[in-house]
């Protein structure tokens, strides 16, 4: 069975090329272009990833907070993972113009 296109590929290539374009840009636009069954996958590979995506989603203008980013978290009675704290005291930092 195959998944993908030419199309696909070439479409592929002309994302790379979009300045300041990152990984979790594009993986933010896959959970929100995903199917039910695409979504699923998603959520299996990377579920903190899927649950942050969908957090920001409902968030105003996509922007998250540190204690309500916590709290999403914990409500589900686990840590956020490691990474994810990284990145969101970075962000923080970067928006605060001390990076």
């Amino acid at each position: 069975m195959t998944y993908t296109s030419l199309h696909d590929k070439k479409k592929s290539s002309e994302i790379q090329l979009i300045p300041g374009i990152t990984f979790y840009a594009v993986f933010l636009a896959l959970v929100q272009m995903a199917d039910t069954d695409n979504l699923s996958r998603l959520e299996r590979a990377f579920p903190e990833v899927v649950r942050e995506a969908k957090i920001r989603y409902f968030a105003p203008g996509g922007a998250l907070n540190v204690g309500e980013y916590l709290e999403n978290f914990l409500a589900d009675g686990e840590p956020p993972p490691r990474e994810a704290l990284e990145r969101l005291f970075h962000n923080a930092r970067v928006k605060a113009g001390a990076q």
